[in-house]
């Protein structure tokens, strides 16, 4: 039986959650987004307009902003594409593994097709039964961690003074897909919204850092997604609030900001990030923006690694590396090591004031190996 087609208008966070639940209803999926470089992209699913002049069943706009949906449609009416057969999904809730629940919400790509086309251009009643889907989903998890909880319990037990690494390393071999870029000294979340050129938010020119005159000043700012920012607007960025000002400030003078903020990135990432990349080039001053990551990747962690070495990493960047890199050449199928972070409850070993010792310890260092290694006047720290 021939698959019915379905174009996805739209490839960031919603397109990709909406694509997982299309391929899981069975439906044959072709992807147009006017932000894909088709010349570097070998996968005949990623089109342009020209899908449109071909027969398809349906065309999902899938973006979160309404007003962004109401213009990509007045786009697809130009194109002579009738409203009749557009509608507009805007929830990324649904992950491929909610893929064996789709059928108890969803009778078929048929059926599913019919209510699309009966319902309005906001689907008001799919997004609602989505929901039900995501709420299931998350209710069978919660309950699944229960006996994962135990699992950790007892690995941690029989394995009290190794770290997860080496526990992971003891219960079983894997290796897994990358969800970040191991650079030498540094990792970078690899970030869906934008293709990272230059590792950071913005392009940043690093020969003419290199080569700047003794009158220019680099200021460098270090952080997590509250100082990025890729959701919004460059000029609403807090770096962007801070050029404008320096320059309102002392208009004679030339700065150079940089915005060096990594989504997950807590103090010791952005002192291995300053280690890597910015300790050649004595920036005149830096500024950390710390706080909310530190704590929370701080008490899902490892207690060995946080208590004894004062350590604090978000482990999406290391623990789940190493675990998927064990489950890639595992032969056989066994109980995985849970990670905290997986089971989104906080390591009972790591109190809080475990965490402040280990952010004190690490504020410290990033001051000292700063103002010690030609930093200017230090590192200053904004909470």
């Amino acid at each position: 039986m021939q698959k019915e087609r379905v174009i996805l208008y739209g490839f960031g966070w919603v397109g990709q959650s909406v694509f997982a639940f299309c391929e899981a209803m069975g439906f044959e999926c072709r992807i147009v987004d006017d932000n894909l470089d088709k010349r570097f992209i070998c996968d005949e699913r990623m089109v342009g307009n020209e899908v449109f002049r071909e027969p398809f069943a349906l065309c999902l706009i899938t973006v979160r902003d309404t007003e962004l949906a109401q213009k990509i449609l007045a786009k697809l009416q130009k194109l002579g594409i009738h409203e009749s057969v557009v509608r507009h999904v805007f929830s990324f809730d649904y992950r491929p593994s909610m893929a064996h629940l789709v059928h108890d919400f969803f009778n078929s790509p048929q059926k599913l097709l019919e209510d699309w086309r009966g319902e309005s251009f906001a689907l008001p009643n799919f997004h609602a039964k989505l929901a039900q889907l995501v709420d299931g989903y998350r209710k069978k998890r919660a309950k699944r961690n229960q006996n994962l909880s135990q699992f950790r319990a007892q690995v941690d037990s029989a394995l009290p003074h190794h770290s997860v690494f080496a526990k992971m390393f003891h219960i079983e071999p894997t290796k897994g897909r990358l969800s970040h870029i191991p650079y030498p000294g540094f990792n970078v979340h690899i970030a869906t919204e934008r293709a990272d050129k230059n590792f950071f938010f913005e392009e940043v020119d690093w020969d003419w850092i290199y080569h700047r005159n003794a009158d220019t000043k680099l200021i460098v700012c270090f952080g997590n997604s509250a100082l990025r920012l890729n959701y919004l607007p460059l000029h609403e960025t807090i770096v962007e609030n801070l050029r404008r000002e320096l320059q309102s400030f002392a208009p004679q003078q030339t700065f150079i900001v940089l915005n060096l903020g990594i989504s997950g990135y807590t103090i010791y990432e952005q002192m291995m990030l300053y280690n890597a990349l910015i300790y050649p080039h004595s920036p005149d001053i830096v500024l950390s923006f710390f706080g909310g990551t530190d704590w929370r990747t701080g008490i899902v962690s490892c207690d060995i690694l946080l208590k004894t070495h004062r350590m604090t990493y978000t482990p999406g960047y290391y623990e789940y590396q190493v675990k998927s890199l064990f489950q890639q050449t595992s032969l056989v199928q066994t109980n995985r090591l849970p990670l905290y972070t997986e089971l989104e409850i906080p390591n009972p070993k790591i109190s809080d004031t475990d965490v402040n010792a280990a952010i004190t310890t690490r504020l410290r260092q990033f001051h000292d190996i700063v103002s010690g290694g030609g930093g200017g006047g230090g590192v200053f720290f904004f909470f």
